[in-house]
């Protein structure tokens, strides 16, 4: 009889521990792993890629994106800029799929892709993003937008200009250019950018500076968190707080930081902080 008690037990010990050990090897490993899917081609142009980087876990129903558009002046810049970024955002926001978009450059010589093709772009790789969302296991209804510079204007003119289904929840931007044609007067040496982009001078072309600007759609905002260096000398912190006297007039959710002695461009402990600011905006604003 002691044998078989002995027998018994260590039946029982075995079974336990084969299922203590099942029990933490799927604790360990996800259900659904992490995936990093690199150049996805959302449109014709070899410029419309994106990258792809999604959350272990995810799910159709919960898991929340952000779209990184990228800055360069609208005619230089790449989707790796989000890279850099990535463990920052993760960490404020966890479980997000992050997606880094590339769009078309405007070139001088020859003269190709000046606006709208951008903004094109934009509108394009979000209805690929919508179209993924099953195959990926992301949430179509959790989607927000975060960009810097040419970038911040391109994430604000989508938001508010083009975003009529509301897919986009929440934007943020960095030091983003909102009004164009007060652009072109403030700032000398950004003349001969803007003109390439526009095709010309505010009076040459006065519709494509006025569809361009995202302070002529604040009526349609989405709420935006906005970021802005008090010392910029390439777009004027004035562009900024212009949007934000928009945007408070219409009664639309804003909130801002005018960051003290910043020029254009952040990093370190600055940058850090915008994303916390971030975390916590888009925590409040896409639940």
């Amino acid at each position: 009889m002691k044998y078989i008690h002995f027998s018994g037990l260590l039946l029982i010990c075995l079974f336990l521990t084969g299922f203590s050990s099942c029990k933490k090897k799927d604790k360990e490993e996800p259900e659904i792993p992490g995936q990093v899917l690199y150049n996805q081609s959302y449109g014709t142009d070899p410029r419309n890629v994106m990258d792809v980087h999604l959350p272990e876990d995810r799910s159709y129903d919960s898991t929340k994106v952000m779209v990184y558009i990228h800055g360069g002046g609208w005619s230089s810049g790449d989707k790796h800029e989000l890279t850099g970024l990535l463990t920052t955002f993760k960490k404020h926001l966890p479980g997000y799929a992050f997606i880094g978009i590339n769009y078309r450059l405007c070139s001088a010589d020859p003269y190709t892709n000046g606006f709208p093709a951008q903004e094109e772009d934009v509108a394009l790789a979000v209805s690929y993003i919508k179209s993924k969302c099953a195959e990926w296991n992301i949430s179509p209804n959790h989607i927000t937008m975060v960009g810097a510079s040419a970038g911040g204007h391109l994430a604000l003119l989508h938001s508010y200009k083009n975003n009529s289904d509301h897919t986009i929840k929440a934007v943020a931007a960095y030091y983003p250019p909102t009004h164009l044609a007060q652009g072109y007067d403030a700032l000398p040496d950004s003349k001969a950018l803007i003109e390439l982009v526009t095709g010309g001078t505010p009076a040459d072309v006065p519709d494509i500076y006025f569809e361009s600007s995202p302070i002529y759609y604040t009526s349609t905002a989405i709420p935006s968190i906005l970021f802005h260096g008090n010392t910029d000398n390439v777009v004027p912190v004035q562009q900024t707080m212009w949007l934000v006297d928009s945007l408070n007039t219409k009664g639309k959710m804003v909130d801002s930081w005018i960051i003290p002695a910043e020029g254009h461009g952040l990093s370190g402990a600055k940058m850090v902080e915008t994303i916390e600011r971030i975390g916590v905006f888009f925590s409040n604003h896409n639940p």
